[in-house]
């Protein structure tokens, strides 16, 4: 299965993408994974873009060697970015490419947001050049400010914005009632399988009930 159909897949938090990129991230453990995770959801709270496409972006982030916390740190101003350009149409194919991006801009391509008509300065560009990970992280996050603002949040407030919070909200209680369906059904199809291949499979079962059928 490739990325782009990994990050489609509804259950992409078990996705071997997912598992595989937060395990990129530098110094990670379970609470900053969780930490990442927990940021999602309260991404989705407060805006428009669902909590798996910010996960999607987050992992693609991780890929770049980043600290747990930078990720952290980044990743609201890239929603707003990723909110500005899609609008409420947005994906987990769009976080991904603007992270992808974001991985780049902190790995010394400074040049790679004049795309999107984003400008520097020339201090901003000399600590994104030549700072640690914090000092360019922090730069960034102060650019993608200055250009998008809070504009998941805005676009959450408006007629239409309520209506695509519903859509994800709705779409992570399906996700739930179909882990419960599942949790639930799972050992009765586990046992009825159990007892099939006690039986001799098609044949043995087909056996048993004309056998069944003799004696009445």
């Amino acid at each position: 299965m490739s990325n782009q159909d990994q990050i489609k897949n509804p259950n992409f938090k078990s996705s071997p993408l997912y598992l595989r990129s937060k395990k990129l991230v530098e110094g990670a453990t379970e609470e900053h994974v969780k930490a990442l995770q927990d940021q999602a959801a309260q991404l989705q709270r407060v805006g428009v873009i669902e909590d798996d496409a910010i996960i999607a972006g987050q992992s693609q982030l991780a890929t770049f060697n980043l600290q747990g916390s930078t990720i952290q740190k980044l990743t609201p101003k890239i929603a707003d970015m990723v909110a500005q350009l899609k609008g409420h149409n947005a994906t987990a194919e769009d976080m991904v490419t603007i992270n992808n991006l974001v991985g780049k801009v902190m790995t010394g391509n400074i040049g790679a947001l004049s795309r999107y008509g984003v400008t520097l300065s020339d201090s901003q560009k000399q600590l994104l050049a030549q700072g640690d990970e914090t000092q360019r992280a922090n730069v960034l996050n102060e650019v993608l400010a200055q250009n998008y603002g809070k504009v998941n949040e805005a676009l959450r407030k408006t007629p239409q914005g309520q209506m695509t919070a519903f859509k994800n909200t709705f779409g992570d209680f399906m996700e739930l009632v179909g882990e419960f369906t599942s949790n639930l059904i799972g050992p009765l199809v586990g046992a009825f399988n159990d007892w099939f291949e006690s039986m001799g499979g098609p044949e043995g079962v087909m056996k048993a009930l004309k056998d069944t059928e003799i004696k009445l």
